[in-house]
């Protein structure tokens, strides 16, 4: 609960700012209207409200369905949320701005949005958080720090369910392993200057192709992990 308010704060800060400044480009005589079409947590909604109740009219439907969000979609000027799918962009005459909750673009329709001449907005602010959880897991799974904490828990509580073969308990070192990475954005980017004191090698994946990148097959064939 305290990751996902922090990741929200952070990322919701450099969201908010975007929209704020994309409004010096219209018409401010006005509120526009502002629709929401994702669930939020509640602390994180009330936080969008607080940062952006001067300068929209916030529209927070009642169930964020597709076929509930069409009643809503037509006199959107601006839109905060994560998947926008076509048949309901097609629908958005009035809308200029839609603003992703998310770092990647891959589920937008973004040759659509182009052509409907409607700008788009996303946010990497939260990956070193998600680096950071990312890096946390790796070590957590080459450490056997959970499997080792749960046999000697069972060994102070006197049970046998947990297998007490030393060999069990060993770990491979993460220093100098091949780390694969699927994907090359902002967090991929950031956990691999998380990784850099680790001495690793490092194996990429990414849509854009450039010299130094690596096949799929060539990752899950020569990783040790993967992100």
């Amino acid at each position: 609960y305290g990751y996902h308010l922090h990741l929200s704060t952070i990322n919701f800060q450099k969201q908010l700012t975007v929209l704020k400044v994309s409004l010096l480009t219209f018409d401010m005589a006005r509120k526009p209207n502002l629709l929401i079409i994702k669930k939020f947590h509640p602390d994180s909604l009330a936080y969008i409200k607080k940062e952006l109740n001067k300068y929209f009219t916030i529209i927070v439907p009642s169930s964020f369905s597709e076929s509930s969000l069409t009643r809503y979609i037509p006199d959107a000027e601006y839109i905060l949320g994560h998947h926008l799918p076509d048949s309901l962009l097609l629908l958005a005459d009035k809308l200029k701005y839609f603003q992703s909750v998310s770092s990647g673009l891959d589920h937008l329709n973004l040759s659509l949005f182009n052509r409907l001449n409607i700008a788009i907005g996303n946010s990497t602010s939260h990956a070193p958080c998600v680096a950071k959880f990312a890096l946390s897991l790796m070590l957590n799974i080459a450490c056997k720090i959970s499997l080792n904490d749960k046999i000697v828990r069972s060994a102070f509580n006197h049970s046998s369910s947990f297998p007490v073969d030393p060999k069990i308990r060993l770990s491979p070192s993460l220093f100098g392993e091949y780390i694969g990475l699927i994907g090359y954005g902002a967090i991929n980017q950031y956990l691999e200057k998380l990784l850099a004191p680790f001495d690793v090698k490092i194996l990429y994946n990414r849509k854009s192709q450039d010299s130094n990148s690596s096949s799929l097959d060539q990752i899950f064939s020569d990783a040790d992990s993967y992100s």
